[in-house]
């Protein structure tokens, strides 16, 4: 990955409920990871260069990324989220959200609402993985 703030964004997005959850397999149901933008992971935290995460490199990624976290949302630097901490990243990221996306401003995204941010999600992923295999 080039940058890690849209993986940032994207998870705390899903602590709000606005994130899809990747795309629906062939069987209908919706897989962990499925449609998301695996190219510029793989670019960036593949140590190895086999083509897949390993656990180590995973575990790499999310400490990373709970670092990342911590120094921006963790008040009161103890080193954890508080409930309250993590009150507020979601609720950051929600008006963040809404303020993009919600046309009608009612509040909530409706089905439309939540079609365009996913059309857009899949674009900036497609060129993401241009970029990585370029």
């Amino acid at each position: 990955m080039t940058t890690t703030r849209p993986i940032a964004l994207i998870l705390l997005a899903a602590l709000a409920g606005l994130a899809p959850a990747g795309e629906a397999a062939a069987d209908g149901k919706r897989h962990r990871g499925e449609g998301r933008c695996h190219a510029h992971l793989l670019k960036k935290w593949d140590a190895d260069k086999d083509g897949t995460l390993s656990d180590a490199e995973k575990q790499a990624a999310r400490d990373h990324h709970r670092a990342r976290r911590l120094a921006r949302w963790d008040a009161d630097q103890d080193g954890t989220l508080s409930d309250a901490e993590k009150q507020a990243a979601r609720d950051h990221h929600r008006a963040k959200a809404l303020a993009t996306w919600d046309a009608d401003q009612d509040g909530t995204l409706s089905d439309a609402e939540k079609q365009a941010r996913r059309a857009h999600l899949k674009e900036r992923c497609a060129k993401k993985k241009a970029r990585a295999d370029g």
